[in-house]
């Protein structure tokens, strides 16, 4: 969906200028060397395994496809895109809806362009952690100090009530508490009142306060009003926490925090002090004595230091141009920073939240990823790009971050030759919406699906391969030991640590991995562009005296050891060449126009053909889908063609779990037939659609063994249409399954070739 695209509003030109305005800005605030995001907490902290760890910031019109890498996103959300009294719009009678700058701010949220209910449904149907991060102010002002007209209160939590009302507002919709009082949540005209959807645990209040006008004392002050309504003084509807006491609040992140300017390549600035500011506020504005004077005497509920989560960014760099982590002491850094905050802050976590490269290596941004004759010799821009991520993501892992969140998944210009400062860091070439996938998107794809289920508190660092002093300083090798959270593998990541390009095959090192006893299998998994997810080698024949040999390089490279033979499906879409469909009960149409277009993702450029698709009919209508094979499912996608099912109707879809084949007659049953055999015990709903939105994919994580599928329309809820239509059934254009055949199964036979084309004909 394009920002562009927005309607109902009468000021359509100037929001489209703020869109595109802001979208570049968020990307471009960063200007600092670093700036970091993080907590440090329990062990393992809220993602306990790598896959959760892994994340990147992204915007909620991304191609859905880009986001199958990571477990976590980090969603930049300007205050306006659901604020209705930030003074973005205007009110059927031309008024600017600017009320949340006044002394009575009436924070109000608006669902705009209908689309963000459906966003937060699908990550987190998708089982990716969003955190939703409130970025920009009201009006024209430079950081939100709504209630201080004069700025004499800036440092004073009340200062911020129109800020914190609507931090509460997210809350009470997206956070999981459905307690909430009716009477203090706000929708704007148009939009649906929701409390307690669920679909967001971690709200982040602003971006990089130190770079946009707040000093610590100040940004302080917002943050206790964010977080609980500066401990309740703020009255009702007020805070994060006051929505939803299980609710994380994210602090804004601080730029250049991790770094301490005494060490580590003479950092020039550190703002650790801004850190340590916002502690002097607290200490001296959230002391127990308050509380308990605002609480009648009970310390319960009592919290000094008002977030959950630190959050912080930092971008490898000489200040002249893009260096590698190991070159910029990353490791040693990011774990004095955790260190520190477990010990001032013990429980909390710890998230780095922005980093990267550009891969546009020609130009003057300090953060390109430089080529030269002696500086990734013979790469490009791009290569280096995303073998420095997969490295940082690896050592991030090891220092003890919880979450790494890489900037960004789009670049912020369609031109791969762009010089400036982050127009091109994404993982895809062009803006939103790209599925142009640059080779890092492949790299950490391949990274996530070797350790998705290892545990982060497993890591083991068996050789840190020095910090390379210079580009040219030969390192020893990296090796961090994983260890599988679901089976018995052990998981090798080697890297060596220099930037001198590959030198024609003659920068590697070979490196022994132990074997321990009972480990006969060994798999190697290299990092290659275009390939889903990595190339595996089988050298479990080089096993002997207990250990294997590998070559390593400056791209990192996996080895798997296993007592059994190795087994890591690689989930991809599963092409409808392949499948068989035919109608279960009479007169349900073609259920194979599901499956027409013979789509293998859910770019929506271009959309599906709307007028080839699937029509059932009324009532209650079944089709069968055999897949040729049995096939581990991971997802199914469904393409929404009119917003909504008519009349209270879902599309149901079932897996089949029983032994053998089942008996599915064609055009021989009745749909209560159906269902009486669908709940019979061998079939398992694994999806429900009612549909989110014109144009727009509906998804349904899954998790299920099958070869056979039975589709259906069925009775289910409906919040769209108060009088029913004269049908109850609308088309579906087209579905997309992805899934990684089972093991041991024999894949189905590749589809028959094209016809040949007619013969040519000429008139005499």
């Amino acid at each position: 969906m394009n920002m562009g695209t927005s309607v109902g509003f009468t000021r359509r030109q100037r929001m489209l200028t703020i869109l595109l305005s802001l979208a570049l800005l968020a990307t471009l605030v960063a200007v600092p060397v670093m700036v970091v995001s993080g907590t440090p907490g329990p062990d393992g902290g809220t993602a306990p395994t790598f896959g959760g760890f892994i994340g990147s910031n992204s915007f909620f019109n991304e191609n859905q496809a880009t986001y199958e890498i990571f477990g976590n996103i980090r969603e930049y959300h300007p205050l306006g895109f659901t604020e209705w009294t930030a003074g973005w719009y205007e009110d059927a009678n031309g008024n600017a809806s600017n009320s949340i700058t006044s002394m009575n701010p009436q924070a109000t949220f608006m669902n705009t362009w209908g689309v963000f209910d459906n966003y937060y449904k699908t990550m987190f149907d998708k089982g990716i952690e969003v955190t939703l991060c409130v970025q920009g102010t009201a009006g024209d002002r430079a950081r939100p100090d709504y209630q201080d007209p004069d700025g004499t209160q800036s440092a004073v939590a009340a200062s911020y009530l129109g800020h914190a009302q609507s931090m509460f507002q997210l809350a009470a919709r997206y956070g999981g508490n459905k307690d909430v009082d009716p009477n203090l949540v706000r929708v704007a005209a148009g939009t649906e009142k929701k409390i307690g959807l669920g679909y967001v645990r971690y709200f982040e209040n602003f971006n990089e306060p130190n770079l946009n006008g707040f000093n610590g004392a100040q940004f302080a002050a917002m943050l206790s009003a964010d977080y609980d309504g500066h401990m309740g003084t703020m009255g009702p509807g007020v805070g994060v926490k006051a929505a939803d006491p299980n609710a994380k609040l994210v602090m804004g992140g601080i730029a250049g925090a991790m770094y301490n300017s005494t060490a580590y390549g003479n950092k020039d600035n550190d703002d650790r002090h801004f850190l340590q500011d916002m502690l002097a506020w607290f200490d001296a504005n959230r002391t127990l004595a308050q509380w308990k004077a605002a609480h009648g005497g009970s310390e319960e509920g009592y919290e000094k230091y008002p977030f959950d989560v630190l959050s912080c960014h930092i971008y490898c760099t000489d200040v002249s141009t893009g260096v590698s982590p190991e070159q910029d002491h990353l490791f040693t850094v990011v774990s004095d920073y955790v260190n520190y905050c477990k010990e001032k802050f013990p429980g909390k976590e710890v998230y780095l939240s922005e980093f990267g490269w550009d891969t546009a290596h020609d130009g003057y941004s300090v953060f390109r990823a430089p080529v030269s004759g002696t500086v990734n010799t013979g790469l490009t821009g791009a290569e280096v790009q995303g073998r420095w991520l997969v490295r940082e993501y690896l050592m991030l892992a090891a220092a003890g971050i919880d979450r790494a969140r890489q900037f960004m998944i789009p670049d912020t210009s369609d031109n791969p030759y762009n010089p400036n400062w982050f127009a091109t860091c994404g993982l895809v070439y062009g803006i939103q919406g790209s599925a142009n996938y640059k080779p890092s998107w492949y790299y950490i794809g391949t990274m996530n699906n070797v350790l998705k289920d290892a545990a982060l508190k497993d890591i083991e660092i068996v050789a840190d391969g020095g910090q390379a002093a210079n580009d040219t300083e030969t390192g020893g090798p990296w090796a961090l030991k994983f260890s599988s959270g679901k089976n018995t593998d052990l998981i090798y990541a080697l890297w060596l640590p220099t930037s001198l390009g590959d030198r024609g095959g003659a920068n590697v090192q070979d490196y022994t991995v132990a074997v321990p006893a009972g480990y006969s299998h060994a798999t190697l998994v290299t990092l290659q562009d275009k390939v889903k997810w990595g190339e595996r080698t089988d050298i479990s024949d080089r096993i002997a005296g207990g250990s294997v040999t590998v070559s390593i390089s400056e791209k990192p490279v996996f080895v798997i050891l296993g007592k059994d033979e190795y087994y890591n499906p690689i989930f991809d879409f599963i092409h409808p060449h392949n499948f068989d469909t035919w109608t279960l009960t009479p007169d349900s149409g073609d259920p194979s126009l599901l499956f027409d277009e013979r789509r293998a993702d859910i770019n929506p450029n271009p959309a599906p053909n709307m007028q080839n698709a699937w029509s059932p009919g009324s009532m209650h209508r079944y089709a069968v889908v055999d897949l040729g094979a049995k096939y581990n499912l991971s997802n199914l996608y469904v393409y929404d063609r009119e917003g909504a099912l008519a009349a209270g109707k879902v599309l149901a879809a079932y897996a089949y779990t029983g032994g053998g084949a089942p008996a599915l007659p064609p055009n021989d049953m009745t749909g209560s037939q159906v269902q009486t055999m669908l709940a019979g015990g061998d079939w398992e709903r694994i999806g429900w659609f009612d549909f989110a939105g014109w144009g727009i994919w509906a998804e349904a994580n899954v998790e299920v063994e099958t070869r056979y599928l039975v589709l259906g329309f069925e009775d289910g809820p409906s919040e769209f249409y108060d009088n029913p239509w004269p049908t109850d059934w609308l088309p579906v254009p087209e579905m997309v399954i992805k899934g990684a055949l089972a093991k041991g199964e024999t894949p189905p036979p590749p589809p028959p070739p094209p016809p040949p084309p007619p013969p040519r004909t000429f008139a005499p």
